[in-house]
């Protein structure tokens, strides 16, 4: 800190970090008042309270550091906790999506289970009505349902179009 050119003059132009320099350099020169006028920030007025309070009376310092080490440690506690209990709630919402997920997803398979077999039920009815045999019942569960709603398309529109007997 020898190295220090910050002067009153220039102190407003000063980085915060030449600022804090100064101020401990100089802080046993300066009253309370002149702190807060030099510098308006309200950490250093706290800062030249604490000094004041320390240079009057060398005992207040114990309950200063205590009540800091205090808040410090509340503030520990309740962010800790808050952590915690995001951690657990996004572990428990995650979980939740899981479920859902298994649920639709059961769901859907057996919508899509029961499409498949009623589609595949009247294309074995259109074949027996135009008299087809393949693909059979076996073949057919291969297909997937989009395959299975044009085949039951085509043989629908073959009925409709099959000259009368």
């Amino acid at each position: 800190m020898t190295k220090l050119t910050v002067t009153r003059e220039n102190l407003q132009s000063a980085t915060p970090a030449e600022r804090w320099a100064y101020f401990l350099l100089n802080a046993e020169n300066l009253t309370v008042a002149e702190v807060r006028e030099l510098f308006p920030e309200p950490e250093f007025g706290e800062a030249a309270g604490v000094l004041e309070m320390i240079k009057d009376n060398p005992d207040q310092m114990s309950d200063y550091i205590s009540r800091l080490k205090y808040k410090l440690d509340e503030r520990w506690r309740i962010e800790s906790t808050r952590a915690e209990a995001l951690r657990e709630g996004r572990e428990e919402g995650r979980e939740e999506g899981r479920e859902e997920g298994r649920e639709e997803g059961l769901k859907e398979g057996e919508l899509k289970g029961e499409l498949k077999g009623e589609l595949i039920g009247q294309i074995v009815i259109l074949q027996e009505l135009l008299g087809l045999t393949e693909p059979g019942r076996d073949d057919l569960s291969n297909y997937d349902a989009i395959e299975l709603k044009d085949l039951c398309s085509q043989l629908r529109h073959q009925l409709r179009t099959r000259p009368s007997s």
